[in-house]
Order: structure tokens, then sequence, then C-alpha cells
């Protein structure tokens, strides 16, 4: 209980120490025993009644006769602490500093020991200790495997484009799924109804089809396909003749690829051509009449994309006013309008992004004042672009300084979930605390490798081409 008496707590607090301590037990020894490196005892005693630095000096002599007076440091070499620092016990028995002592702008103790919350994010750390350059060649090597089997496969079916970067697969696994691929076409090309499979692009879906269908349904329609007993409602085709995609699933055998490789048909193949012959002719009715730039968003289902964009060419035909669009709205950027699925737009009403487009939904659509009220968000949504494309030119010119003072084979780049914001301002903290020496040992680690910037959350790790990746709070 001496430990815990006023005078203990005022040194252990760097305040003025009470220099005697007054009980009712006057003389009050405290006996103990210690063992020396040679096995044998040493017997002594502490005065506890005495003031705080000779009990600790007393425990500090009887230390050094043990052995052990080498591993103990003087108690003069406490830490210096200014008076105006103070502590605050709070109710779970953890020490925070006050505001003055945040506010002193040097650092503390409790800032220099916060390892914890600098764990993994340590740039310097990384490239230097846990940056291995074997596994940089091997990840670099595997990333160059999967794009030659990539590219194997599309001019064998004859794809317009490949992809499998929705898998989260390493590169190793994607060569080795497009391997089967190959071996596939090799052993059943025969029994392909089409020679060629252009116009239409091959995409590996790692979720069910009639589960990535559901995204795309408003609450009404999942429900209604939830209370159907049939069961051919919920067996949709892997053709998206919206879209132009045959999606087929990673872990499915070759033998079900194979049937849904035989669903593709001159027919549907035309039937493709004419979706996007239709869905350019509304494009540039859209653009040439309210100078407008439809997009398909990422939750948007293709065939939903495709209903709004008629059912807005609809309206705009239907639109005989002489002054719909304004002169300026003519000469001005085009308004650029993303469709998105409706469980994810949180307001029911077009929205502006935090990139400068507009956020739309099928649901609402079935307003007929709907141009008009994008419209009347034009000149929000312009603003907010060109905001947008200034600040992205500024991150580009950053990233390229960065690139020439690292010498890295490329810019920097983002990657994952951030912000542009948070991804501009880690670029100028970059490129104002590298200073020589920290760019000259980077400069050696880094040595053909990319960097990449991403969201909070992450640590310092390679990515599957062989980068780094650093999240935006690095230290």
């Amino acid at each position: 209980n001496r430990f815990g008496q006023a005078d203990f707590q005022n040194w252990q607090n760097y305040s003025s120490t009470i220099h005697q301590f007054d009980n009712n037990e006057s003389h009050h020894a405290y006996s103990f025993s210690l063992e020396k490196r040679d096995g044998s005892l040493f017997r002594t005693k502490i005065h506890l009644n005495k003031s705080v630095d000779d009990i600790l000096n007393g425990m500090v002599k009887a230390l050094e006769k043990c052995g052990a007076g080498n591993t103990i440091p003087s108690l003069d070499e406490r830490p210096h602490q200014d008076s105006s620092s103070s502590f605050s016990k709070s109710s779970l028995g953890r020490h925070r500093f006050s505001q003055n002592a945040q506010s002193s702008g040097t650092e503390t103790d409790y800032q220099r020991y916060n390892v914890k919350s600098n764990k993994g994010r340590n740039l310097l750390h990384f490239v230097t200790n846990d940056l291995d350059p074997h596994e940089v060649s091997k990840r670099k090597m595997a990333r160059t495997d999967a794009q030659a089997a990539a590219l194997a496969v599309r001019r064998l079916f004859k794809f317009q484009a490949v992809d499998a970067t929705r898998l989260g697969w390493s590169s190793g696994n994607v060569a080795i799924l497009f391997q089967r691929l190959v071996e596939l076409h090799v052993e059943h090309h025969a029994e392909f109804r089409v020679e060629s499979f252009y116009p239409l692009r091959l995409s590996f879906s790692p979720f069910d089809l009639s589960e990535e269908r559901r995204y795309g349904m408003s609450s009404k329609e999942v429900a209604q396909s939830d209370s159907s007993s049939s069961s051919s409602s919920r067996n949709f085709s892997a053709l998206d003749v919206y879209g132009g995609v045959l999606r087929l699933h990673p872990g499915s055998t070759p033998l079900q690829w194979l049937v849904h490789l035989r669903q593709v048909t001159p027919a549907s193949l035309e039937t493709v051509l004419q979706r996007r012959a239709e869905v350019d002719q509304c494009k540039g009715l859209l653009r040439s009449r309210h100078n407008m730039q439809l997009l398909k968003g990422y939750s948007a289902a293709s065939d939903e994309f495709y209903r709004v964009l008629h059912r807005l060419c609809q309206l705009g035909r239907d639109d005989d006013r002489p002054n719909s669009i304004s002169s300026f709205e003519l000469v001005a950027e085009p308004l650029v309008v993303k469709v998105e699925a409706s469980n994810a737009c949180h307001r029911r009403k077009p929205t502006v992004t935090s990139d400068g487009s507009i956020q739309l939904s099928e649901d609402m659509c079935s307003d007929d004042t709907i141009l008009e009220k994008i419209s009347h968000l034009g000149v929000k949504a312009r603003q907010r672009h060109a905001e947008y494309e200034q600040q992205k030119q500024q991150c580009q010119a950053v990233a390229k300084e960065i690139q020439w003072q690292l010498g890295l084979p490329r810019a920097v780049y983002r990657t994952g979930v951030i912000q542009q914001d948070d991804f501009l301002n880690s670029l100028y903290r970059m490129k104002s605390e590298l200073n020589d020496g920290i760019t000259d040992a980077i400069r050696a680690e880094l040595a053909g490798s990319a960097l990449a910037i991403t969201g909070s959350g992450p640590f310092c790790h390679l990515a599957d081409d062989g980068s780094v990746v650093v999240p935006h709070d690095w230290t």
C-alpha cells in the first residue's frame, strides 16, 4: 500500500515530490531477500516511512549488490516532462494527456511509445525489412503468365475481351483457370454453335447468376421471385444479350462451361449487335437534345440500364418544348448520368455525387419530369465535375514528380477504395516528407516496383502484380 500513497503518485506524475511520509507506525521497515547471481541470498530491508527517493535508492543499492546494478538507470535519468502536462485517469484506468500537453508541440512519451497505431503503416520499415525481391519477381512472372493465358483464350474463342478481375484470385490461380478453358476449346471446339464469339465479352464471376441478377431487382420483384414456386423463373441465362457478356462461374467444371458456351448462337450474337445499335442511337439522341451522357453504374444490371435508357429516350422524343435546352448547355460539358441499382441509391431522387456525375435509378424514371430534374442539377454537377477534374490533374502531376524522385517505372496510382482527397493529401505528404536519405533508401528497395496508395485499414503489403501498396495514412 505504500506505493499508492500521495507522494508516490505525485512522483509518478512528475510533480513536486513530498519528501516525508508520516504514518502511525514510525520506523516501519519491510524485510525481504534477493537471490544473487551465484545462488546465495541477500537479506535487506526498506524503511517505508522515508521519502520516495530514499526508498527507491535503497532498492537500487540492493539490486546493485545482487549483481543487477548495470541494468538499473539512475533516478536522475527520469524523462523530463513539462510541469504544464497533466494526466487524467479514465474510468478504465487508462492515462491520457490533457489538452495543454497535446498542444505543446513537442513529442510526448505517449506519442513516442504508441507503436501499435503505426504498426504496419511504416513505409520505410516495410521496404527495407519486409520487402522480398524474390517474391516481387515471382508475382510479376505470375501476372505475365495470367495475361498470356487470357490472350490465348481471347484469340481462340475470339471474345472481344476477357475479364477475371472480380474473382479476387491470385495471378497464378487465374492463369490455371484460363488454361482449363484453353483445354476445353482444344477438346470440344467442334461442339460450339459459332466459330467466333465476337462481340461478346467473357467474365468470370464468383457470384451465383441468380443472386447477381437479384441484386439489380427492386424489393417488389425479389418478393415476387421468392413467392413463385416455378424453378424456371430462377434459371437465368449465363448470356447477357443486353450487355453482351457471357458469365461463367470459376467453380464449375469444364463440361458445365460447355453448356453455357453452347447457349451462344448466331441469333443471339445478332441480338447483341442489335441491342448495341439501339443503345448507341438512344445515347446519341440524349446527347444531341439534352447534352447528357448516360453510363451504366457498377451496381446496375444491363437490362435495367437498357430500360432506363429507353425510358429517357422516349421522354426526350415526347418533349416538344422549343426551349427544352439552353444555348449554354449546348456548348457546356455534357452531364454524366450514371444508372445504379435501386437498392444502391439512398435517395429516391437524382443526386450529384462527389465526382460530378448524377446518380439515377430505374424507380426514378417513373416520373415524367425526370429530365427537368436532371437539368436543374446541371450547374451544380458541372461545377463539382470541374473541381474533381482539377484535383485529378493535381494528383497526376504530384504522382509524376514522386515517380521521378523515387525512380519508379510508372506514376503512383490509387487502388482499392480511397477518396481522391485522401489520395491527393497522401501524395503531397509523401512529396514533402521524403528527404534525401529516405529517398535514396526507398529508391534502392523499390527498384523496378510500382507504388500504389489505398484507403485506410490495410497495412503496407505487396500486391498481386508485385506493386507496393501503402495506406493513405502511412507513416
